[in-house]
């Protein structure tokens, strides 16, 4: 799923969303498909925030975002598939607040060229990891 980019943005495609549950983590088909409409529904809502914050942080860079799952479903009849769903929309909402939380972090500010978040220690201080061998 490619989330069209806002003018003067990174180009046509800023965010893309890739989604993928394996049959290990739901067996049957229909609720793995409705797995990735919810993942979907969720990663089209943040798209537009997550747009933003890229162009602002990241001006000219593209954002691609891998959604999986990891832990399988509970069985058929074990949880009211009501709320099954309403705990996997509420972990997609809370992985894309964490992911526009990341957007601001330091790892992107290096990436835009800011100031590192720790100092980078000169090379030439840097003792050798294993002192040079004596001739016998």
């Amino acid at each position: 799923m490619a989330v069209p980019a806002t003018p003067g943005s990174a180009g046509p495609e800023a965010v893309r969303f890739g989604i993928t549950v394996s049959r290990r983590q739901a067996r049957r088909a229909v609720v793995r498909n409705a797995v990735k409409r919810i993942l979907r529904e969720a990663a089209r809502h943040a798209a537009a925030d997550l747009t933003r914050q890229l162009d602002a942080t990241l001006p000219a860079r593209r954002l691609d975002v891998l959604l999986r799952l990891k832990a399988p479903l509970p069985q058929a009849g074990a949880a009211p598939w009501g709320a099954v769903k309403t705990g996997v929309r509420r972990e997609a909402d809370s992985l894309m607040d964490q992911l526009q939380g990341q957007l601001g972090g330091p790892l992107f500010a290096r990436m835009a060229g800011g100031a590192p978040s720790r100092p980078v220690p000169d090379p030439a201080r840097i003792p050798d990891p294993v002192p040079p061998l004596r001739g016998n």
